[in-house]
């Protein structure tokens, strides 16, 4: 039942009903801390970090890095420090982090999830391509966008190697380097891509999602400051 309820909330949250999955995560985790009380499992870490990156896209920063922070030494207890999940769960850990201010924190498990995974999977692999995703939105909050244009390039090229166009995960990427070049100051860099984000967001989810909604917003941000 747990397991169900964990890919119930995923897909409310994916299709951008954030409201509706936050019930449905709180019990899955709520469960599984009973099943697991005795000893720690993946299912227990993989819950805290669902339900923490729902709190994310809900703005509930605090929240977020809260469960992330609970639920990474579960993690590390029943995987290992090395296990490829775990590396994850750290490099989630860290963007949650940064949103609240701890750069420092933020900088130092990311640089460690990066390590493992590279070791681990190798350049190319999904879980550290996914980790070079956090630290570029990592080092664009921190008011580096060279070094997260770098790193949000590289993922976009990643997903469109491996996806078929129209995907969310595509849009999703187009989002985020869109926000990094307008930290760049670049509008008309950022534009064009925003614009397909936006897109691809209404197309596949509806313009009332989440996605769509956030691409907009930046969208409109863009166009003002274009020259």
């Amino acid at each position: 039942l747990a397991h169900h309820l964990n890919n119930l909330g995923g897909v409310y949250h994916r299709m951008g009903r954030l409201e509706e999955a936050e019930p449905i995560l709180i019990e899955n985790l709520e469960m599984n801390q009973r099943m697991f009380a005795a000893e720690p499992h993946g299912s227990l870490s993989r819950a805290y970090m669902n339900l923490a990156s729902l709190y994310a896209d809900l703005g509930r920063n605090v929240e977020s890095v809260r469960l992330m922070e609970e639920g990474y030494p579960v993690s590390v207890a029943a995987l290992g420090a090395e296990h490829p999940r775990t590396a994850l769960h750290l490099a989630a850990t860290a963007l949650a982090r940064q949103r609240v201010g701890d750069s420092q924190g933020a900088s130092e498990a990311i640089q460690t999830a990066y390590s493992v995974t590279l070791e681990r999977g190798g350049a190319g692999d999904r879980t550290h391509e996914r980790v070079v995703f956090f630290r570029g939105r990592i080092r664009m909050f921190q008011g580096d966008p060279g070094p997260a244009l770098e790193d949000l390039n590289r993922w976009l090229a990643w997903n469109e190697e491996k996806f078929a166009e129209p995907h969310h995960s595509i849009a999703e990427a187009r989002y985020w380097l869109g926000e990094a070049h307008l930290v760049e100051a670049r509008p008309d860099l950022a534009t064009p891509l925003l614009e397909s984000s936006f897109e691809m967001y209404a197309g596949i989810f509806g313009p009332e999602h989440f996605g769509a909604e956030r691409a907009r917003e930046s969208l409109a941000r863009a166009r003002r400051e274009a020259p």
